[in-house]
């Protein structure tokens, strides 16, 4: 193997004179075909599905070959298509890992949520995502009027900001 330097980022490294340089794709994998890689030799891309991360510039399945002037094809990246957040739903995804070709999670983001007066909130997980909750409670002497916490769903926050209003005990 030889390595000679590319640009100030990194070096390529070409495995033979009949080879070609190896492969990296950011938040994926390249997969060979051969233990060796020279002419003739297919690179399969994947992406990190389950982070929301799809491949770009790639035509057909993916896969580029190595060539006598090098890989066939332009640059195939894996690039994020969401805004993905996710709880804990990495053992729930483990069934579908290769399976997933776009995966998204409603976000409900801060919109309508606000501090009552006298009083404040607090995501419970600290996400805006389906199924998150924020709830609200009030200062010392104030009594809160109202949903005491709003759940993230395909619509939005449910329900109205309450409000905090004056103890009368």
């Amino acid at each position: 193997m030889s390595c000679i330097p590319v640009d100030k980022e990194g070096v390529s490294c070409i495995l033979s004179s009949t080879g070609c340089a190896i492969l990296d794709v950011p938040n994926g994998d390249v997969v060979y075909s051969s233990a060796q890689v020279v002419v003739g030799s297919v690179a399969t891309y994947s992406c990190d599905a389950v982070n929301g991360y799809i491949l770009s510039g790639a035509t057909g399945a993916g896969t580029r070959t190595c060539a006598l002037s090098g890989w066939t094809g332009s640059d195939i990246t894996c690039e994020c298509k969401t805004q993905f957040m996710c709880l804990t739903c990495e053992s729930a995804l483990s069934n579908f890992v290769g399976k997933i070709s776009h995966f998204s999670v409603h976000d409900c983001k801060m919109t309508c949520l606000f501090n009552p007066q006298n009083g404040e909130f607090k995501l419970q997980s600290g996400l805006t995502t389906y199924g998150a909750t924020a709830t609200f409670k009030c200062l010392s002497g104030y009594e809160l009027v109202g949903l005491a916490s709003r759940i993230c769903t395909l619509d939005g926050w449910n329900g109205t900001n309450p409000s905090c209003g004056k103890d009368n005990c």
